[in-house]
């Protein structure tokens, strides 16, 4: 009987612990403009550390904004509640220098971060029907043009011949 009463103990606890909602951190709270023009790579960033810091949470692009920034980290067990657009700045300083990855064998990553970064993150859902534009036509014109290289932020590789 005791069995018992302890499976329930913790079987209650488990579906309680799920109706917990997870802490909301919304971008704007932390200084997001959302007017697709000011860079609210600071406020994302900040509010995704936020989330960071208490072990997850969701975090929230507001609908009628386009929050435009640079690149940014997803943590573990975050909830990217995209209602808005996030709209990926073509100022390539908005883009971070990263350590090479070593998983391309004989190539290397160029040292910038791309615009969603998870790595070795888990438990991440992105919701909200939302749009995240990477702005990728205008990356990709830099590409092909290779106007003053590196003009693009995104994980190009070279080998060891170039």
């Amino acid at each position: 009987m005791l069995m018992l009463d302890f499976k329930f103990f913790v079987l209650y606890f488990i579906f309680i612990f799920h109706l917990i909602p997870a802490q909301e951190y919304n971008v704007r709270s932390y200084g997001a403009k959302g007017d697709g023009v000011t860079s609210d790579t600071i406020a994302v960033r900040s509010a995704l550390a936020a989330a960071s810091n208490t072990n997850g949470g969701r975090v929230i692009f507001d609908s009628g904004y386009i929050f435009l920034t640079g690149c940014f980290n997803v943590t573990s067990n975050v909830i990217l509640d995209v209602r808005g657009t996030i709209l990926g700045s073509i100022n390539v300083s908005d883009y971070e220098v990263i350590s090479i990855l070593p998983w391309y064998g004989y190539h290397t990553d160029l040292v910038k971060q791309p615009f969603v970064y998870m790595y070795n993150a888990t438990n991440v859902t992105i919701t909200g029907g939302g749009t995240i534009d990477g702005n990728g036509p205008y990356w990709y014109r830099c590409m092909i043009n290779d106007t003053n290289p590196p003009c693009y932020p995104y994980g190009r590789y070279a080998t060891d011949k170039e």
